[in-house]
Order: structure tokens, then C-alpha cells, then sequence
């Protein structure tokens, strides 16, 4: 499978990897008339488009790439590439969690694209979606699941600690 990996001269989060579909990546009208209208400054609005257009969809995912890591200048590009991984390593999990900012139970669909692009253990679920993309913000990890069949259940620990927080403490129930 191909994906586009990017890095910056960021100290955190300098990588950034995407899977590379090539439709994703075709010519749009919408965004050549957008550039046409609408250039950086300092830049000429029909060269702008014009380059846009002669571009291939490798050349249009790496421009992308290229954005997502250098974040508006903030960082320097340090190489951008449209690579081929093992499929077998690609994962997509789907996460419920108790969001700190919602206070809800959500669900996300996440991937271990990035732990591989990095040559992080691939199978460490518990440390590299759990820990380091939901805990990290707040949130709780209520399960994990890879196509349905639960790899991370947490669900126990974490109503626990909701019922806590609530003033119900098993000590005091377990007195009354």
C-alpha cells in the first residue's frame, strides 16, 4: 500500500503520514479556480493555478504533505515521500472514549499508520492509541476493537472512576 509520509524541523508531531489514494489527489476544477482567485500573496493568481494544474497527483499529495508539516511556515520541510508499506503491518481501530472536552462516550476510527511509518511496535496498542492519542488529551479509552473483535477493554476502570468523581465511593457503600 502507498502512503505519503512528510517531516518537519518540529521538535513534537514532525512526522505526518496519510495513505495515498491518487483520486484523493485528481484534479479539481473548485481548487484551480480557488487558487486562480485567491493566490499567497506576492504571487500571481493564474501562474499559481496553471502550476496547480500541470501538477501529477504525486506532485499535488506531496504540495499537501508538504502543508500539513511545515504548518504555515512555522517549521522547515525536511523530506516528503510517497513510499509503499507492508499491508499486512495496517490497522484501523475504532476507539470509544469518554471525552474530557464532551463529556460524552464518542467513537474514532484511528490507524496505526503513523507507528509504523515511525517503526514503533506495531502491536502495542495499549501504549501507542491508547496512552500517547486519547489519554494524553484527557480522554478516557473506554475499548479498542480492530474489525469488531475488542483488542483493549477498559471499561470497568474507567466507570470506576466516573462514579468516583460522582461522590460514589465503594469504601462508604460498602459500609452503609
Amino acid at each position: 500500500m502507498k502512503v505519503i509520509v512528510a517531516r518537519s524541523t518540529a521538535r513534537f508531531d514532525n512526522v505526518w503520514a496519510q495513505l495515498y489514494v491518487a483520486e484523493d489527489f485528481a484534479f479539481d476544477q473548485q481548487n484551480y479556480d480557488l487558487r486562480k482567485k485567491y493566490p499567497p500573496d506576492g504571487v500571481n493568481g493564474e501562474e499559481f493555478a496553471e502550476t496547480y494544474k500541470k501538477q501529477t497527483p504525486e506532485e499535488r499529495a506531496e504540495e499537501f504533505a508538504t502543508d500539513m508539516v511545515i504548518k504555515e511556515g512555522a517549521h522547515q520541510l525536511e523530506s516528503v515521500v510517497i513510499t509503499e508499506i507492508e499491508d499486512d503491518k495496517y490497522q484501523e481501530y475504532e476507539v470509544k472514549f469518554l471525552s474530557q472536552s464532551t463529556g460524552c462516550v464518542e467513537t474514532a476510527t484511528v490507524d496505526n499508520l503513523y507507528d509504523i511509518v515511525q517503526g514503533l511496535k506495531h502491536d502495542d496498542v495499549e501504549n501507542n492509541i491508547v496512552y500517547e492519542r486519547f489519554e494524553i488529551m484527557e480522554d478516557h479509552v473506554l475499548t479498542v476493537s480492530v474489525d469488531k473483535k475488542i483488542v483493549y477493554d477498559n471499561t470497568e476502570a474507567v466507570k470506576q472512576d466516573v462514579l468516583k468523581e460522582l461522590g460514589f465511593d465503594e469504601t462508604q457503600e460498602a459500609k452503609a
